[in-house]
């Protein structure tokens, strides 16, 4: 199950621009537009190694010359062998209200009213907001978005996003097969009323024509970059792959802490980072392979996110169950997880069909994994409804499942 740390939760550098009301032809304003995300999709074979990672343990010595090939698509293709779905429903007079389903459009897109009862997998929500469309209002204009307003990014950098809402399902629709990366949580820092936009957090593809602004959300104008760029999470994305095909690792057999490095001559080849106070380094690996590096001491300050271990900036393995009652969600959860939070407490959970969707349960307590729907959606949690032993640290909430409580 391929899933990321989510790092970017309020995008900076980002300008509210002209809504509808205030006549459209609203421009870009000028700020940041280094964005640091990639587009994990290649479709090129011109060089071979680029579709590769090679995890190398820095601490060692490591062969690179045969790196393993990784299939780097994030999104999962439908499942082929189901069963085709009946070309008419067999709901009508048949099926009631208190049915799941009267006719097709009572269930989910890609679903099917037989015998009143939506049947195959549904996308998406089955009702979307009545306006509003992902455009390009930077260089088109405000009106493009038919009732949302206008994000700017940077220089001809921009997307349309609406507000407020409660959950995606509030949402505009968007081009198809990006359902289930519409997100509804705050990404202006302009209020505290969550937005709705097309999410691109862990590698995950953008509609044609837009790109991963910051590692968090689809926008046009942004160059796609083949690759995670460097000193990028590859231990908590094990399906992407970095620019120059290295990751970092403290183990190559069962990575729990590392970093993408780029290929060097020397440190001037490396790119340094925009937080932090570290300068990268050239380092010899052996075989020939030479990358950049940011070695650390404990009193360093990596770059945001990263910590230091083993005498270099990386990223720790986030576990999944996280606790976003007692840790900003963007820390504690991985993409794309919700955090369930209530106000006795919180868990991140991520988004599944079945248990089989699930990462394992922690070692501790008896607690048995499960996907149900905890008001946002099926998510996978950690059960405790017949008495079973939640893991350290967590309680039982209403002798349904495990959270973490206020500390």
């Amino acid at each position: 199950m391929m899933r990321t740390k989510i790092t970017v939760t309020t995008i900076l550098g980002l300008a509210l621009m002209g809504c509808p009301a205030d006549g459209g032809n609203a421009t870009a304003t000028a700020t940041d537009s280094n964005a640091t995300e990639s587009d994990t999709e290649s479709d090129s074979d011109e060089d071979s190694n680029s579709n590769s990672n090679s995890n190398t343990n820095p601490s060692t010595e490591s062969e690179t010359d045969n790196p393993t090939t990784t299939d780097t698509t994030l999104t999962t293709d439908p499942d082929s062998s189901s069963t085709e779905p009946a070309e008419t429903s067999t709901g009508g007079d048949e099926c009631t209200e208190a049915d799941a389903c009267i006719e097709d459009t009572d269930c989910l897109p890609g679903q099917t009213c037989i015998g009143c009862l939506c049947i195959g997998q549904g996308m998406g929500c089955a009702e979307w907001a009545d306006a509003g469309v992902y455009g390009d209002c930077v260089n088109e204009g405000s009106s493009v978005c038919d009732g949302g307003s206008c994000l700017g990014g940077g220089e001809g950098i921009g997307v349309c996003f609406f507000t407020p809402c409660e959950t995606a399902c509030d949402c505009p629709q968007p081009p198809a097969g990006f359902e289930e990366q519409v997100t509804c949580e705050n990404i202006t820092a302009m209020g505290e009323e969550p937005d709705c936009f097309i999410g691109c957090a862990g590698g995950l593809d953008c509609p044609e024509g837009m790109g991963c602004f910051q590692g968090a959300i689809c926008m046009f104008g942004v160059e796609v970059v083949m690759g995670l760029p460097p000193y990028s999470d590859c231990v908590n994305m094990p399906g992407a792959m970095c620019e120059d095909g290295f990751c970092l690792v403290d183990d190559t057999d069962d990575p729990t802490f590392g970093t993408c490095a780029n290929a060097c001559e020397d440190a001037g080849d490396c790119v340094v980072p925009e937080t932090g106070d570290i300068m990268p380094v050239c380092n010899d690996f052996g075989g020939g392979t030479t990358l950049c590096q940011l070695e650390c001491a404990p009193a360093d300050t990596c770059p945001d996110g990263m910590e230091c271990q083993f005498g270099y900036c990386g990223w720790a393995e986030v576990a999944p169950y996280g606790d976003c009652e007692n840790n900003p969600p963007a820390e504690a959860c991985l993409a794309p997880d919700t955090c369930i939070d209530t106000a006795e407490g919180g868990i991140c959970g991520s988004p599944c069909m079945d248990a089989g969707d699930c990462e394992a349960a922690p070692a501790t307590g008896d607690a048995v994994v499960q996907c149900t729907d905890l008001g946002d959606g099926n998510i996978c949690n950690l059960s405790c409804a017949m008495g079973e032993t939640c893991p350290n640290g967590m309680d039982c909430f209403n002798d349904l499942y495990c959270h973490f409580t206020p500390s």
